[in-house]
């Protein structure tokens, strides 16, 4: 559940309570303590060392995702009985299938600065916004898609549509929520791919390194990284690291073979200045 979390791009860990007297057990939901009372207590020092790596790396450097989904705050607000369903349907194709991505609320999509085909808010730099039911639109907001379009930038839209956008040539239009996972990995060489295509992936750029942390491959998988360098594995269980051969290497990326189980984590770290 940790590793879900995290994945997520939750990396603050704070535990539900420490009761300090037995009126916890009062509720259902809440034994009488979390912590030393419990017969799990002599095994936690060694979950929570874990999780002390965990959210210390992944809180470190720059989130890198090339996807960014639009939160239909204004077609709630503007059409009654509107249901953010239809955007989470998306997210929940991209994310098992390798596909990382931010939801971007309107008003930095609005204060976003076009840069050779790609959005960049702060830190981050999106080559691919996707719509979803987006039935109303801020004008600002709906220049800026059009702008971001306009400029090469791949604009997915699924579901009803704004007429504005239904219309603008510059925006590809898909059926379904598989289509938008289909088109984004058309749209260029992806961060994250798995042989089975089955995965989730979080990608941090920490100095020189690239960090992802991915999860439920399924053992002996191929893993494609849109990185090359020193491949290491760093395991946040032992806080050992050790170095892993890549299958293949090419000018997109690095392949590797997974060793792992589908039950946790791993840390794949690549090192872009290594010149062995």
């Amino acid at each position: 559940q940790l590793d879900h979390h995290l994945i997520a791009g939750g990396n603050l860990l704070c535990m539900h309570g420490l009761y300090y007297s037995t009126h916890g057990g009062w509720w259902e939901w809440a034994p009488p303590c979390f912590h030393f009372r419990m017969p799990y207590w002599p095994h936690m020092k060694v979950w929570l060392k874990r999780a002390e790596r965990l959210c210390f790396v992944l809180s470190q450097g720059v989130h890198v995702a090339d996807v960014a989904v639009l939160y239909p705050t204004e077609t709630m607000q503007a059409v009654p009985g509107t249901s953010v369903r239809p955007t989470f349907d998306v997210t929940d194709v991209l994310s098992p299938h390798g596909c990382d991505y931010d939801f971007i609320d309107f008003t930095s999509l609005q204060r976003a600065d076009i840069v050779d085909g790609t959005l960049r808010v702060a830190d981050e730099c999106y080559r691919v916004l996707v719509l979803a039911d987006t039935r109303a639109l801020h004008a600002a907001t709906l220049d800026k898609i059009r702008q971001f379009a306009a400029a090469g930038g791949c604009v997915i839209a699924t579901g009803t549509l704004m007429d504005e956008l239904q219309q603008d040539e510059h925006i590809l239009k898909v059926a379904s929520a598989d289509a938008v996972l289909d088109a984004i990995r058309a749209s260029g060489t992806p961060d994250f791919l798995s042989g089975s295509r089955e995965g989730r992936v979080l990608h941090h750029r920490v100095a020189d390194q690239e960090v992802y942390m991915v999860m439920d491959v399924p053992h002996g998988d191929s893993l494609f990284f849109r990185a090359h360098g020193k491949v290491e594995i760093w395991d946040a269980q032992h806080g050992t690291i050790s170095e892993v051969a890549a299958l293949c290497t090419n000018d997109e990326g690095t392949w590797v073979r997974f060793d792992g189980n589908d039950e946790t984590s791993a840390l794949y770290v690549f090192n872009s200045d290594y010149r062995g």
